[in-house]
């Protein structure tokens, strides 16, 4: 919790801060993951899994309160080199495809369909090649799925068309995808403001590669780098760039999103990196979340309150809809969107002097995601695909066993869509559980929510677990009137 300090939260802190609150996370990461592991491990050896003795038996976990078909990756163990093919419980082979994560490491990649909410399901990795892929190898320049068709220039590297074959639309208006470097000069508190003078510095454009080609993902990688324009370094290395990057497009088959990864080897001063894809939809509002809710901002630039609105926070995603379609961009931990027009923006890295001369610099691993959809970002359900990117689906190797448990299950549920459950907890005292949910549509509706046990009672509460109004309890579910962006926390006694 310390480590939720304002300064040490957005890099505003010396340069000391960072070493401690690294050491601090890395122990709390060490802990729940501990943790973690030893849960998953507890519910695994409870499953009934004596009848998938033809390979080695796993749990794919879904922590979310909603069922999902989502990517799901086993870590193989080090060194393992073998081949092998994904199966459901029912013994029907799952499209997959091997990856290689470091020199002794690989995963066994596949799209895990319908996972219940808040449960599990199983699943058996046999030792046999998966199926082969049909079909030519893509061009580093032009990569497709079912879905999307994504075009890249080859003189310059930025995407420049994102084709929605389901409704024929192209989504960019201009070159998407694109790093802006920016020159970033605050008069006063270097690490706290942003001082961008309008001027762009450019990127230079070094090869394409298909990077990865299987049954489940395409991965295309881009290679561009860096050095200020008219900056000579000492001999024999003047025109060696400062900064580079590596930018991964990524389509599935099998997943309505594309994703991307953009890692960064940033030695920069003075200078901020964004990243734009201009859409070619606009409104003159856009939606970015917000904690437990989200808050619509103006995309124009009429007055002095709108021009001063540029740079602002978000969550997990930001969108830009019409009635007919839209764009969400979903981030895992960047923060900082800014969209005017019809450019949606996400701040990458900056690169002040002070008070931590080094911040930022170093290497950066940084995942997105595009997400189009028919209809507003409601409809779209783009605050679940925001908590998806940002919560992988979770697997556990076990064995073959008998246990009380059944193939999959759904341990906990909240309906309808509109509420998300954040939190499931042992109250600090007694022996209630503690649940918190809240309605991100503005959309009054009675939350029904099913338990994987039979309340005693169930009592209304507050964010500090104090008792309030009886809840009516009918078998193993309970139902709670839920107020338009209302935060509802409840206790219920086992």
């Amino acid at each position: 919790m310390f480590n939720q300090f304002h300064d040490i939260l957005p890099g505003s802190g010396i340069r000391e801060v960072y070493a401690d609150a690294s050491a601090t996370h890395r122990e709390a990461e060490s802990i729940g993951r501990f943790e973690l592991s030893a849960s998953l491990d507890h519910i695994a050896s409870r499953v009934n899994t004596a009848a998938l003795r033809h390979g080695t038996p796993f749990m794919v976990f879904n922590t979310l309160s909603w069922e999902r078909t989502d990517l799901a990756a086993v870590n193989l163990r080090a060194g393992d080199d073998d081949s092998y093919a994904v199966f459901d419980a029912l013994g029907k082979e799952i499209p997959s495809q091997t990856v290689t994560t470091s020199r002794y490491e690989r995963q066994v990649l596949f799209v895990a369909g319908r996972i219940p909410a808040f449960g599990y399901a199983t699943f058996e990795l046999r030792k046999q090649p998966p199926r082969p892929l049909p079909g030519s190898a893509p061009s580093p320049f032009t990569t497709e799925n079912a879905i999307f068709r994504v075009s890249i220039d080859s003189v310059t590297g930025w995407v420049n068309s994102i084709l929605d074959k389901r409704s024929g639309k192209e989504l960019l208006a201009g070159p998407g995808n694109r790093i802006q470097l920016l020159e970033d000069l605050p008069k006063q508190w270097d690490a706290w403001n942003l001082g961008l003078t309008g001027n762009e510095f450019p990127t230079a454009f070094r090869g394409a590669e298909v990077a990865e080609r299987g049954p489940v993902r395409t991965v295309v990688r881009l290679q561009r780098d860096y050095l200020k324009p008219g900056v000579k370094k000492d001999f024999p290395t003047e025109d060696f760039p400062s900064s580079f990057f590596t930018q991964d497009i990524i389509l599935y088959n099998g997943l309505d999103r594309i994703d991307f990864t953009t890692e960064a080897d940033w030695w920069e001063d003075h200078t901020m990196a964004k990243l734009a894809f201009p859409l070619a939809i606009s409104d003159t509002v856009a939606t970015y979340e917000t904690p437990y809710g989200t808050i619509r901002r103006s995309t124009q630039m009429r007055n002095s309150i709108e021009q001063a609105q540029v740079e602002v926070p978000a969550a997990r995603w930001a969108d830009v809809s019409t009635d007919e379609s839209g764009v969400s961009l979903i981030n895992s931990a960047k923060y900082g969107y800014d969209i005017k027009g019809n450019t949606m923006r996400l701040s990458l890295l900056r690169s002040p002097k002070w008070p931590d001369p080094t911040a930022d610099r170093g290497k950066h691993v940084i995942s997105y995601s595009l997400y189009p959809h028919p209809g507003r970002w409601q409809s779209a359900s783009t605050h679940q695909r925001g908590y998806e990117f940002n919560t992988p689906l979770l697997t556990v190797l076990t064995d073959a066993h008998r246990g009380k448990l059944p193939a999959a299950e759904s341990f906990l549920s909240i309906t309808p869509s509109n509420l998300v459950l954040t939190s499931v907890k042992k109250a600090e005292e007694g022996n209630a559980w503690v649940l918190q949910w809240y309605d991100v549509k503005g959309e009054p509706s009675d939350a029904v929510v099913s338990l994987p046990f039979h309340p005693s009672r169930a009592l209304k509460s507050s964010f500090l677990e104090e008792d309030g109004a009886p809840i009516g309890v009918k078998g193993n579910m309970i139902t709670v009137p839920t107020i338009a962006h209302g935060i509802i926390t409840v206790k219920v006694y086992p």
